[in-house]
């Protein structure tokens, strides 16, 4: 058995000296980095590896891209030319209502305030004779058209005062077989359109505080008072009540 020991020793060693003298030593690992696989796209440069050149280099962003400090998101900001919308409530009877409905929005931290908004009535359509020198010879014109049984009366005031009304219509279409009828009687009369105005209370929510009630708040702050109605329409700061409707 001797005999077999030595012979393994001594083939351990042949082998041994064999790998020292014509076996090929192994690469040692390169401290650059190695060459990337596709030549036609740019390497990734750390901060550390840069020059002060290429650090310079870093803020070229084209005008087209993302400036600094600014982030694309994908939509436009909002154009100062839109309108917002706000929420009314109204008519209100009275000033007592308003008030309670004020208070009742105040309570809940809602902004508000009351506003009296004119709005269209439809026209009026009146004939008349042009205004005479003065109200004596108003009276002396009055006097020859009643005695003639025409209905007439002298308008007071205003931009026809001392003339003659020779009535007033609600419908285009009588006003004008009112005024061929006076022409054929051999008067001159005129028609002018009167725009009839009425005016009624609304509380006007503040932009963007209708979105912070929900439906039980809107209960809550309507609740026993009758008669109104809630609607949206152009904020009275930046649109004229003619947008009202």
């Amino acid at each position: 058995m001797r005999w077999i020991f030595f012979s393994l020793l001594f083939l351990n060693a042949v082998l041994l000296v064999w790998g020292m003298v014509f076996a090929s030593p192994a690469p040692l690992a390169s401290s650059q980095s190695a060459p990337f696989k596709y030549s036609d796209v740019e390497t990734l440069v750390l901060l550390s590896e840069s020059t002060h050149t290429d650090l310079a280099n870093v803020n070229d962003f084209p005008e087209s891209g993302i400036a600094s400090g600014e982030l694309d998101t994908g939509s436009a900001p909002p154009s100062k030319d839109e309108n917002p919308l706000c929420e009314m409530v109204g008519p209100f009877k009275d000033s007592g209502q308003a008030d309670l409905f004020l208070e009742r929005l105040a309570a809940i931290d809602i902004s508000a305030e009351l506003k009296e908004l004119e709005l269209p009535a439809g026209s009026r359509y009146q004939i008349y004779l042009n205004p005479e020198g003065s109200h004596k010879e108003a009276l002396r014109k009055l006097t020859e058209l009643q005695s003639r049984k025409i209905d007439s009366y002298i308008i007071p005031k205003g931009e026809l005062a001392n003339g003659i009304s020779l009535g007033m219509f609600s419908h285009e279409d009588l006003a004008e077989q009112h005024l061929k009828k006076m022409r054929s009687l051999g008067l001159k009369p005129e028609k002018k359109v009167i725009e009839r105005t009425y005016w009624e209370n609304w509380v006007m929510l503040a932009p963007g505080e209708a979105a912070k009630m929900s439906s039980l708040a809107w209960g809550r702050v309507m609740e026993g008072i009758n008669d109104i109605e809630r609607r949206q329409n152009f904020c009275l700061d930046v649109a004229s009540q003619d947008n009202i409707h």
